[in-house]
């Protein structure tokens, strides 16, 4: 079960970087796109894993399905 994350939750660049998973990029290839350091991107990663209660491999099939809940919400306001 993915908990109720709402999209006010995350910042600007968590969500930018949800989308960029979401897309299937590296944490190497988000930083270069951005540009901004892959360590900056490893601990974004760890941030949205913690707001949306999930570390590991799980995590990212989590982060997917946050950016689709996310659109979901947008679309509905």
């Amino acid at each position: 079960m993915i908990p109720q994350v709402q999209n006010g939750d995350f910042t600007l660049r968590e969500l930018e970087i949800i989308f960029l998973i979401q897309q299937g990029n590296t944490s190497q290839e988000i930083a270069e796109k951005l540009p901004i350091s892959e360590f900056t991107i490893k601990k974004h990663r760890e941030n949205i894993a913690r707001k949306i209660g999930s570390h590991g491999k799980n995590s990212e099939e989590k982060a997917h399905n946050m950016y689709d809940r996310i659109l979901k919400l947008k679309k509905t306001k």
